[in-house]
């Protein structure tokens, strides 16, 4: 088997106007389960899958303990995991700050070596995708309103992939339903999603009374 790629178009340049350039990107051949990896594994093993799910569960619970105590974990063949921290925008001097304003951020991970000289050489094929229809813009909003009422929130990858569209298109949409007050946008960075402003007021107002 293969990965397969496509490519995608960066936004023009802002100052030159010029035409964004291509990148490559992995094409998702879809999401990995636990109950799958624990039946592969079982599959190569002495151990049962029920087994399986076991030990990654311990080590669910033992990386968040020792993450948690602000250590490194690291794992053969796989890599280590840390916790990066949220500080406060503008500050200059550690005096400015109090412990209670610093908080998680997120984890990151880092492959191990082996693990990246054995990715270095798969092999990689272009994936052969239905040819892109570009929609107007009014039904790419539409579909993104209409999903957010059967999903409680939606990224801008998730627009990328039932719009069709670039990351740039995306959160040109998702930008343009939030200033219209439908949408709200949640989280920040990477970790950023949206929901109907609606729904969630409705929700909040629940959870009031």
């Amino acid at each position: 088997m293969c990965a397969k790629y496509t490519f995608y178009k960066n936004p023009p340049d802002r100052e030159t106007g010029e035409t964004g350039s291509l990148y490559a990107k992995i094409v998702s051949g879809g999401k990995v389960t636990t109950n799958q990896l624990a039946e592969e594994i079982a599959d190569k093993s002495t151990f049962t899958s029920g087994d399986v799910k076991g030990v990654i569960k311990a080590l669910s619970e033992q990386l968040y303990y020792h993450l948690s105590e602000g250590e490194t974990v690291e794992i053969d063949d796989v890599g280590n995991f840390s916790v990066t921290l949220k500080t406060p925008k503008g500050i200059t001097d550690p005096k400015q700050i109090r412990a209670e304003s610093i908080s998680f951020n997120n984890v990151v991970y880092r492959a191990s070596p082996d693990l990246k000289h054995k990715l270095k050489v798969i092999p990689l094929v272009r994936a052969v995708l239905p040819k892109r229809k570009d929609l107007a813009e009014e039904e790419r909003l539409q579909r993104i309103l209409a999903k957010l009422e059967t999903k409680q929130l939606i990224s801008s990858s998730d627009c990328m992939s039932f719009n069709q569209c670039s990351r740039y298109q995306a959160l040109k949409d998702l930008k343009n339903l939030h200033e219209q007050g439908k949408l709200l946008r949640l989280g920040r960075g990477k970790q950023k999603y949206y929901v109907l402003k609606e729904n969630w007021q409705k929700g909040m107002q629940s959870n009031d009374g």
